[in-house]
This record gives C-alpha cells, sequence and structure tokens, in this order.
C-alpha cells in the first residue's frame, strides 16, 4: 500500500489551541496521528471528511468534537484522497477545480433563473392569487392609491361632469354583483395621461385627460368594462405577485399582512410600467366586449377610444391600458368583428 502522510494542525474539542501533528494512513486504513501529546489511531469508519472548495483549508472530523486542518499541499490532497476512497467526492472536486465546468455551472444556473421568471413564476403567482384574502387585497388596494396619490392632483372636472362620469361607471358596475366593493377614483393624470387602471381590491381609477378624451359616455362605460374585467380576474394582483415574488412567498407563507404596504406602494409603478401580459389583456377585452353586448351598446364605442387613447399617447408612454400585449390595432380589430 502506498504512503501517504502530511502535517497537520489538531484541535481535541476542548481547547482551542491546535497543536501541530504528523498524519499518516497505516497499512489497515486507519488514520495515525502523532505530536507532542498527542498519539491516536482512529478507524476510517470513524472519520468526516469535509467538502474540499477550491484551495481552502480542508478539514477531517473525528469523534468528540476533535478535527484535523490541512493546509492545501499535495501531501495532503493524496491523503484526504485516500480517506475519502469515494468517487463521487472525487468528481465533485475535480468540477469544482475545472473553469469549464464553472462556465457550464454559471449558464445552466441563468437559464434555470430565466425558466423559473419567465414560466414558474406566473404560474406560482396564478394558484398564490386564491390564498390571499379579499381583506388583504382590500389593503393593497388602499396602499396603491395612497402611494399613487402622491405624484398626481386631484381631479379638477366640475361637480357635474364628475357625476356623469359615476354614473357611466355605475351603469357596469351595478350589472355586475359578484364583483363586490367596487369604487372609482378620479385623479388629474398630469404626467400620466389619459390612463384608467384597475388597483386589488375593486379600486379603479380614471384620469380626467381620459374622460376628457372620450367623445360619449359609452366610450367610458367600454373602458370601466374593461377595467373590471381586470377586476374580476384580480389581474392586478397576479401581476403584482409575479413582480414581487420574494415577497409573496413571504406573505403567503407567513401571513404577515405587514408586507402589503412594500407591495402596495409598488403596485403602480407596475402597472404603469409593465402593464398586462397578452393573455390578461384578451380577457379584459372580452370581458368588456360581452358587457357592451347586454348593455346593447355598439362595440364601436370601445374600439374608437382605443383609437383615440393611442393617436393621444404620441411618442409619450403608451398608456398601460393600450398596451401593446396585443397590439392596439389587434384589439380594435377584435372589437369591431
Amino acid at each position: 500500500m502506498a504512503e501517504f502522510s502530511a502535517p497537520a494542525e489538531f484541535f481535541d474539542g476542548r481547547t482551542s489551541r491546535p497543536s501541530a501533528v504528523q498524519v499518516r494512513v497505516n497499512p489497515r486504513g486507519a488514520l495515525e496521528i502523532r505530536g507532542v501529546g498527542v498519539e491516536l489511531d482512529v478507524p476510517r469508519a470513524e472519520l468526516r471528511v469535509g467538502e474540499r472548495v477550491g484551495q481552502a483549508t480542508w478539514t477531517v472530523e473525528l469523534a468528540a468534537g476533535a478535527a484535523l486542518a490541512f493546509a492545501a499541499t499535495s501531501e495532503a490532497d493524496a491523503l484526504l484522497r485516500e480517506l475519502e476512497n469515494s468517487a463521487p467526492k472525487r468528481i465533485v472536486h475535480a468540477l469544482e477545480r475545472s473553469w469549464r465546468w464553472g462556465v457550464i455551472s454559471v449558464v445552466s444556473t441563468a437559464a434555470a433563473l430565466w425558466a423559473l421568471i419567465v414560466f414558474g413564476v406566473p404560474q406560482f403567482a396564478v394558484r398564490a392569487v386564491a390564498l390571499v384574502p379579499p381583506e388583504l387585497e382590500r389593503r393593497l388596494g388602499e396602499h396603491g392609491i395612497d402611494w399613487l396619490d402622491r405624484f398626481v392632483d386631484p381631479s379638477t372636472l366640475d361637480a357635474e361632469r364628475r357625476a356623469e362620469v359615476e354614473t357611466a361607471f355605475a351603469r357596469v358596475a351595478t350589472t355586475n354583483p359578484k364583483l363586490a366593493a367596487l369604487r372609482l377614483e378620479l385623479r388629474r393624470g398630469g404626467a400620466i395621461g389619459p390612463n384608467a387602471f384597475a388597483l386589488p381590491g375593486g379600486i379603479v381609477v380614471m384620469t380626467d385627460e381620459l374622460v376628457e378624451l372620450a367623445e360619449h359616455d359609452d366610450e367610458l362605460s367600454a373602458v370601466f368594462a374593461h377595467e373590471l374585467g381586470h377586476v374580476a380576474r384580480r389581474h392586478a394582483l397576479q401581476r403584482l405577485l409575479e413582480s414581487s415574488a420574494v415577497a409573496l412567498i413571504t406573505m403567503v407563507i407567513t401571513s404577515d399582512a405587514s408586507t402589503a404596504t412594500s407591495l402596495g406602494t409598488s403596485l403602480p409603478t407596475v402597472l404603469l410600467e409593465a402593464g398586462y401580459s397578452r393573455g390578461m389583456e384578451r380577457e379584459a377585452d372580452e370581458f368588456a366586449l360581452q358587457w357592451l353586448s347586454s348593455a346593447g351598446i355598439p362595440h364601436e364605442r370601445f374600439a374608437a377610444i382605443l383609437e383615440r387613447l393611442e393617436r393621444a399617447s404620441g411618442s409619450a408612454a403608451i398608456p398601460e391600458f393600450l398596451s401593446t400585449h396585443p397590439t392596439t390595432s389587434a384589439r380594435v380589430e377584435d372589437a369591431r368583428r
């Protein structure tokens, strides 16, 4: 049998002071540890060789908290390889020292994370929405509107026009009894221009600019119907959870409602900058068109306000309500079928 021997530091498990020792594997496969005041023979079965990472110090755990620490030398490497006597461990260490496998592992990890974000998180969010209680969803919406009010001004519509818009909203809301606690919030949009979006908990926000853009109140009703389509399917909550996966996991697992604050404050940004997915927009459009048919309102009203919104957006950021997933032209075409 080949001789395997290397210097090491011995820790007895009782004090922090190490002792210099010489360690060898004897012909019986046991570990001989010799030094000043140290003379031990330890069967291989009682040893636990620690994981070796690169050129870091390697350790071997003994009984009763004792341990050996080896510097990264060729002698120690040969001795520890003999102690491990394990193909999987040798393979792992070889992979750790290979830059090619390092690159492969980084690329593989990045691909796995991409797949998780693109496919896993949305699917998880769909299922997690059902776990969020209505009261927490309502609080998220309240936090969202509080945050939004830091950046937009109160509505400047006169009382008569405000009443007309509220009537258009009520016309849609009262025909959907399953959607409880629906609420309209009117604001002067400023930088966000003509826009409308739904927050969790049934809060629908519409800007004065969008009201002024409409040429008929049926157009506003069509927009409200679209937003209530998002409310009915809890799209705002789902989109928020997709964008806040870590906070979501914490909230669902711990039932910590305080997480609602951080989620709620990011909600308007999520909706205005990221918008909804293609599938979400299509579902909300279908909801709106079905409502228009039931109310006897021509689908052309919806198509008209979509086209006017697109023209009004110009080179500025396209309003979330327009969304490029799918394109406005495709949505207009669907409305006019």
